[in-house]
């Protein structure tokens, strides 16, 4: 089994990293569960905001074709509203600063605040240039708004000219320097009185206290950009450039005590923006986006099938022939015990959610069920293969639709610690979780006698 990695931070132990992308084909929004990643939809994105039960997204735009800051705001359903605020060019970091949202933008050279309706309601500009002093990222502390900046350029876009080291971190509301002497500051934050800086020219994370000083810092090899801090790890990534030997922008997993390198995990996408634990009660809204009405979903799949049929290789009715892997796509939760008696067959809740664009049915010749299989912690080896109990999807499962389904399970006979993976398979043909390990619910559970 590959390394799964624990996402606590705080009191929040059940929590997703999300990574927004943007530019060419491979932008939007990722989510990696400390096993695998799995992309969540294609709009590409810069800034990520959650707080009191709302996450807040803004979409890329490019300067030259800018419509200024679009922005989602989801709950724990859905999308709950999108509104456009116009004069925000090229928006980046977001944040939630009280009722209202902060954005920076190094056109404006400084943060916009709007509130929720989308309305402009103050703005700060640290040079009253476009682009001067490169204001790019921003970080909400308990004592206010910080921004980072490449320096205190007197042009626009002078930065680009100069590679020496005069960036720094300021406080928005009085002007004072958190940390000075940066290379091309870029995502920043501040976590147990230490600040975490990317510092783009240096390429390089760096730490340093809470005065200012330097403390250690990790040398990589591409432009880091993105930034999270766990109890255990720091997350950032890498982006690829002329120099780098990789393609697509990586995911560097830090050890936080001593900054060693854990892990390096290619991205399916070159530009990174933000990355960001949310809690796994903020998921379910930002994954269902707009598709929260069962009724509308079922329409707008069907109408959507009947356009693209001459022009989609992906199935498009279920037929029960063999589902291509790539459209093996489903995001299921279930109401597992952490401890069940040997030898028994117990029955629980499953939910599963159809994240491709195939519908799925329990049709021959190739039904699809939902199902389980059981897996020795101590070895990773499957136990009790072919014993499991099938249950069989509810009618038509349609692209984004969700269904609730009563599973019934039978336990292990032999007492011990085993690994419970719910999960669908296509009789015949594959097991979804043994194409991506996110098309399954897991759990460790202790087996009692019975």
């Amino acid at each position: 089994m590959s390394t799964w990695y624990t996402l606590s931070a705080g009191d929040r132990v059940d929590n997703a990293l999300v990574i927004s992308a943007f530019g060419d084909e491979t932008g939007g929004l990722y989510e990696w569960d400390g096993h695998a990643i799995a992309r969540i939809d294609g709009m590409g994105t810069t800034g990520l905001s959650a707080a009191e039960g709302r996450v807040f997204r803004v979409l890329w735009s490019y300067r030259k074709y800018s419509a200024g800051a679009e922005t989602y705001e989801y709950d724990d359903v859905g999308v709950k509203r999108y509104f456009r605020t116009d004069g925000i060019p090229e928006p980046g970091d977001i944040a939630n600063d009280g009722d209202l949202v902060a954005y920076v933008s190094s056109e404006l050279d400084g943060v916009a605040w709007v509130d929720h309706n989308g309305q402009l309601v103050k703005q700060w500009s640290a040079s009253n240039l476009a682009d001067a002093w490169h204001v790019n990222s921003l970080d909400l502390q308990p004592e206010g708004l910080y921004v980072s900046a490449f320096g205190r350029f007197e042009e626009s876009q002078a930065w680009k000219d100069s590679e020496k080291a005069e960036g720094f971190l300021m406080s928005v509301a009085d002007g004072s320097v958190a940390v000075s002497g940066l290379a091309r500051p870029g995502t920043f934050g501040k976590a147990d009185g230490y600040w975490w800086v990317c510092e783009q020219g240096k390429r390089r994370l760096a730490r340093f206290d809470g005065e200012g000083t330097f403390v250690d810092a990790y040398d990589g090899v591409g432009v880091p950009q993105g930034l999270e801090v766990s109890d255990d790890f720091v997350f950032f990534s890498e982006a690829p450039d002329q120099d780098t030997p990789f393609d697509n922008s990586v995911l560097v997993i830090l050890d936080r005590a001593s900054l060693a390198e854990i892990d390096r995990i290619e991205l399916p996408c070159r530009g990174v923006h933000t990355i960001k634990l949310m809690p796994q009660g903020f998921m379910h809204g930002v994954r269902t986006g707009f598709m929260t009405n069962p009724f509308r979903i079922s329409e707008v799949a069907t109408t959507a099938q009947i356009l693209s049929v001459h022009d989609r290789t992906s199935q498009q009715w279920a037929t029960g022939d063999p589902v291509p892997a790539e459209e093996c796509n489903v995001l299921i939760s279930a109401s597992i015990p952490n401890e069940m008696p040997a030898s028994r067959e117990l029955a629980f809740d499953a939910t599963v959610l159809n994240r491709a664009n195939v519908v799925l049915a329990t049709q021959h010749p190739h039904p699809v069920n939902l199902c389980y299989r059981w897996f020795d912690v101590e070895t990773g080896e499957y136990a009790y293969p072919h014993d499991e109990y099938r249950t069989a999807l509810n009618g038509l499962l349609a692209p984004f639709q969700e269904q609730r389904l009563r599973m019934i399970v039978k336990t292990p006979t032999d007492p011990g610690e085993y690994e419970l993976r719910v999960t669908l398979v296509q009789e015949n043909v594959q097991w979804f979780d043994d194409i991506n390990p996110m098309n399954m619910c897991t759990k460790v559970v202790r087996i009692a006698d019975s």
